[in-house]
């Protein structure tokens, strides 16, 4: 659940981390707000999976907008002829391949 949660958000509301899901003050509407001096996920010891805002582990906002671009493109199958747009591509598909070989070697690992 941390992965779609915005680091911004993070640092100003308080999330419930076995759930994933903001908290949710006593007006039962309003986010509740992190209190100062509550360390968010990424300051603790064990970290968070997504990094820290100023060292992020993720996609940066214009390789999402890529991202984003090209799953676009591949849902209604019409790339445009492009050359930037063939390398974002074929780099993105090599990717995907890695990720699918990796899970499948996994599954094939856990049985």
């Amino acid at each position: 659940m941390v992965a779609i949660r915005d680091c911004k958000d993070c640092k100003k509301y308080l999330y419930d981390e076995d759930t994933g899901l903001q908290m949710i003050g006593l007006d039962g509407i309003t986010p509740r707000r992190r209190p100062p001096g509550v360390k968010v996920m990424c300051e603790t010891r064990t970290g968070c999976p997504k990094g820290t805002p100023e060292n992020p582990k993720t996609l940066s906002e214009k390789s999402e907008s890529i991202y984003a671009y090209y799953r676009e493109c591949k849902a209604v199958g019409v790339f445009p002829d492009d050359p930037m747009m063939r390398h974002y591509a074929a780099t993105i598909h090599t990717a995907l391949e890695i990720v699918r070989r990796a899970q499948k070697h996994r599954e094939i690992s856990n049985g």
